[in-house]
């Protein structure tokens, strides 16, 4: 298993400027940053909201590594004497929601560990106010999972890509880090859909479900396995009907079937009331 990025900090300088650039951090906003370690890019981030005028909130899980952060902050008298820099201990797992409720214009920045991904992308997808622009360095194997389009399309991507555009941006090869980490790393930059797609969410993401359940598996012996399924025949001439080849594997599907399929689960399946 590949180690935790937490555990690994980026000390390329060059780098670490590219990554703050792509925030493009402007007047009025609040930058969120997630693990801020030793403040290798808080020091870019620090930089940069110094002269936007622009809040900073840097969010460090561990105690010593945000009492780190604290201590170089009161040897910096412009971010001291600055209120609108400011760092918390905190889990942003847990307090992302609470915090976007609070904050009306915010940006997010970080390089995640690669264990909490998955449960980062489930929390965005949920949050009411979603950050204008979110800017993460994680694996690269999982930010090609999450940009893939049909003929790869996965259950990450579709998730990701019902509320975010995503863009890879940067490749970092692991002698970046500190230590050097097994794997590679990627830079992907996710901005909120601006057209929604019209669909309910819980209907979507319940369709999601059911298609990827065994990805290897067709779309119609997926949907057949759903314990609400109507008849094979009934879902053979739904999905054709919709222009959807029951036969397919989930990854030659496109977000348009997906978003096709969801809205017609009341017919695909026998749905409680």
């Amino acid at each position: 298993m590949p180690q935790k990025l937490g555990k690994h900090f980026l000390k390329n300088k060059r780098t670490l400027r590219d990554i703050a650039d792509l925030v493009e951090i402007k007047n009025g906003e609040t930058v969120i940053e997630i693990g801020s370690g030793h403040g290798e890019l808080s020091n870019f981030l620090i930089e940069d909201c110094l002269k936007k005028n622009t809040h900073l909130i840097m969010i460090e899980k561990d105690r010593r590594l945000a009492n780190i952060l604290k201590e170089k902050l009161m040897t910096q008298p412009q971010s001291t004497q600055n209120e609108k820099i400011i760092v918390i201990e905190g889990d942003i797992l847990k307090q992302l929601p609470e915090i976007s409720e609070k904050v009306a214009n915010y940006k997010l920045v970080g390089n995640i560990p690669y264990y909490i991904t998955g449960r980062l992308f489930r929390i965005l997808e949920g949050l009411n106010n979603k950050p204008k622009k979110t800017v993460l360095t994680i694996q690269k194997e999982v930010a090609l999972r999450v940009i893939a389009a049909k003929e790869k399309l996965n259950k990450l991507a579709a998730s990701v890509q019902f509320w975010g555009e995503a863009e890879i941006k940067k490749i970092i090869p692991p002698e970046e880090f500190s230590p050097p980490p097994k794997v590679t790393s990627a830079v992907i930059v996710i901005r909120p859909k601006l057209k929604k797609p019209k669909i309910n969410r819980g209907d979507y993401f319940q369709a999601v479900k059911i298609i990827f359940k065994q990805p290897r598996k067709t779309v119609l012996n997926n949907v057949a396995e759903s314990a609400n399924a109507v008849s094979k025949d009934e879902l053979v001439k739904i999905l054709t009907n919709l222009k959807i080849d029951p036969r397919v594997r989930p990854e030659r599907l496109s977000l348009k079937d997906i978003i096709a399929i969801a809205q017609n689960l009341k017919a695909l399946i026998k749905l409680k009331k």
